[in-house]
């Protein structure tokens, strides 16, 4: 597997355990308030943003960056926009999650992390279009 994939299911899993980190304290009685109250935040989409774009979506993108390109038989085209995709989907979504949980005390966070976590999908959806793009095969 290579290291792209390993970094994606990697960051995958930590994103699992902040995400029921975050849902284990709203559980505690008192916990989401005291979630809510110290930055003003929103514990509660943190804790869904963190478990389905952090764990979801970045198991989706390391299992899909191994097996898409040897299923069908065609490389990624750009090696390069890989790594950005990770970086700028690890930066992100991280300051997603950090920002929901502060947003009273830094409310331009999720602003600016999602326009990163944004970019960062759009290097994946062009990754995988050009994955899937028609093989050009050769007539005997």
């Amino acid at each position: 597997m290579s290291r792209l994939s390993v970094g994606f299911i990697r960051a995958s899993v930590i994103y699992l355990l902040v995400g029921l980190t975050i849902g284990l304290t709203m559980a505690i009685p008192g916990g989401y308030s005291w979630m809510a109250n110290v930055a003003m935040g929103q514990p509660s989409i943190a804790h869904a943003h963190s478990n389905l774009i952090g764990f979801m979506l970045m198991m989706v993108m390391g299992v899909a960056y191994h097996i898409f390109p040897r299923f069908v038989g065609n490389p990624i085209k750009y090696p390069w926009t890989t790594w950005a995709n990770f970086w700028f989907c690890q930066v992100g979504t991280s300051g997603m999650i950090l920002g929901f949980l502060v947003r009273g005390l830094v409310p331009w966070l999720v602003p600016v992390a999602a326009v990163i976590q944004t970019v960062g999908v759009l290097f994946f959806i062009f990754n995988m279009l050009q994955v899937v793009r028609p093989v050009q095969r050769l007539m005997p």
